[in-house]
Parts: structure tokens; sequence; C-alpha cells
């Protein structure tokens, strides 16, 4: 394989990331190629060297989202899709299957809390309707009903924020699931180069 045919290949294969992320990937393994070359290799054995053009986009794919995994702005929904496209390989269905279900039951436990908080502070101001209409009723104080009020709101805003930490938690939680499988799924295609080495 010609370097022009294998850089369009690989180039091809990386649709998922954005221009530069590929950019910088095709201009490494061109140096690379070059380098061998500079060495005595010919193009054909340069790139043979590199091993199956799969293995390759697997391991680049990888180390592109544990790159991405350690800055917060990325998208952790978008890196997990990409780690699950590079896990439909025969090789790495296990791990596929194995992050699947991690993902699936954090997403499962982050909207039980966050649907919890949400009926807690829904049933908070449904109470307080009727408690402060029969504390009124009863002639009890206003300075009681206000800092009865007051209390009521003050829970229900502690039950958002719980509700933002636990979404940013879940973010948090996700972009590490994902650092984690694209290390393994790093390894697993490095020993497999090897073992087919």
């Amino acid at each position: 394989m010609k370097k022009i045919e294998f850089l369009n290949s690989l180039k091809s294969r990386l649709k998922a990331f954005n221009e530069s992320e590929v950019k910088s990937i095709m201009d490494f393994y061109d140096e690379l190629i070059e380098e061998k070359k500079e060495n005595g290799l010919t193009e054909e054995d340069a790139i043979a060297s590199f091993g199956d053009m799969n293995h390759i986009v697997n391991k680049v794919s990888a180390d592109l989202v544990l790159t991405r995994s350690n800055n917060q702005t990325s998208n952790p929904a978008k890196n997990f899709l990409i780690i699950l496209g590079i896990c439909a390989s025969p090789i790495l269905i296990p791990i596929g299957i194995a992050l699947s279900a991690v993902v699936f039951s954090l997403v499962v436990v982050v909207f039980s809390l966050l649907i919890s908080f949400l009926v807690s502070g829904i049933a908070i101001l449904v109470a307080l309707i009727p408690m402060v209409i029969s504390m009124i009723m009863s002639g009890t104080e206003a300075s009681i009903i206000v800092m009865a009020v007051g209390m009521s709101l003050v829970a229900c805003a502690i039950l958002s924020y719980l509700a933002i930490l636990t979404i940013q938690g879940g973010k948090v939680a996700l972009q590490t699931i994902i650092k984690f499988f694209s290390k393994k799924i790093k390894n697993k295609s490095e020993v497999n180069k090897n073992e087919n080495n």
C-alpha cells in the first residue's frame, strides 16, 4: 500500500473526529513513514510495519478519546458512542458489552436521583399550599407562616442544587468510565497487534 492510499484510508475511518484531530494523526503517520523510509525501509514496508488498519484505527481512536476525556469541555456522550463503535470489532465486543452495562447503570442511577429530587420538590410545594391555608385559618402568626414558607423554599432550593450536582457528577463519572475503557481498548489493540506479529 502506498502512503497516499494509507493516509486516505486512515482519514476515511476517522470521520467521527474533528478536522484538527484527524490532521494531527495524519501528520504523525506521514512523519513516521518518512522516518522509516530514511532508515532504509520502502514505503510499503514502512506501512506494513504498522500492522492491520483495524488495529491502527482502534488504537488511534482510543488515544483520541482518551485525550478528549482529559478535556472537561469534551462531549462525553459523543466519546461514548465513538468507543462503542470501536468495540464493534469482534475482539473488542466483550469490552463493548461491559461498557454498555456500566454506562446504562450510571444513567439509571443519575435518572433515579433526578426523579427523586423532582418528586420531593414537588411534594414539598404541594404540601405547602394546604399547610399555609390551614395556618391562616387557624390564626397562626404571620411570622410563623412566612418562616414555614421560607423553609419549604430553602428545601426546594437544596433539592435543585443536589439535582445540578448529580448531573455534573454523572458527567464526571461518564468521563472517567470512558477513560478507563479507552485504556482497555488501547491495551487490547496493542496485545492483539503483538500477537499478530
